[in-house]
Formats: C-alpha cells, sequence, structure tokens
C-alpha cells in the first residue's frame, strides 16, 4: 500500500472548500463516493487508488488535508493532482492513469 498526504489552508468557507473537493474528485476523473453536507470530508476513488479530503474551519480559512492511497504507485500522482485542482491551479499534463 501507498500513502500519500499534503496539507493547506483554503481562503473559502466550508460549504465552498467541500464543493471545490467534490469538483477536483470529479476532475481528476474519479467517482465520488462520499460528500455529505453534514460531514466534513469528502471521500472518492476508483479501482486503483483512493482519495479522501478532510475539511476543518478555523476561523476564516479551511484546513484542508488530501490523503490518497493505492496499490500501484498512482498515490503520489492522484494525490498532487486532487490537490492542485481543490486549490484552484491548472495542474501539469499527466499521463493516464
Amino acid at each position: 500500500m501507498d500513502l500519500h498526504w499534503g496539507t493547506f489552508p483554503l481562503s473559502r468557507d466550508i460549504n465552498g472548500a467541500r464543493q471545490s473537493a467534490v469538483n477536483a474528485l470529479r476532475g481528476a476523473g474519479l467517482d465520488v463516493w462520499a460528500a455529505d453536507d453534514t460531514e466534513y470530508f469528502v471521500t472518492g476513488g476508483n479501482d486503483a487508488v483512493v482519495v479522501t479530503i478532510t475539511l476543518t474551519p478555523v476561523s476564516a480559512e479551511v484546513w484542508t488535508a488530501v490523503v490518497a492511497g493505492s496499490s500501484d504507485g498512482t498515490a503520489e500522482r492522484m494525490r498532487n493532482l486532487v490537490r492542485d485542482l481543490v486549490q484552484g491551479n491548472a495542474p501539469a499534463p499527466m499521463p493516464h492513469l
């Protein structure tokens, strides 16, 4: 099992951060499995990788963690891609995962 994670603050409210997380998973070509409005995490993936994004409101920001796990080495690349998409950055071109 390969596991990669990274944390960063988002200057959004919790609803905006949650929507950014859902959009990031979809933008990375992943299925969204859990994105309930009452939870502070969004989870998704496919047969190769699972990605969980946790969202913790702190003052005017939302502290965010992107955690990806895989058994075939795609976790680091997917974590980087989803993190960039959550932050609103255009990701670098990547090979098909």
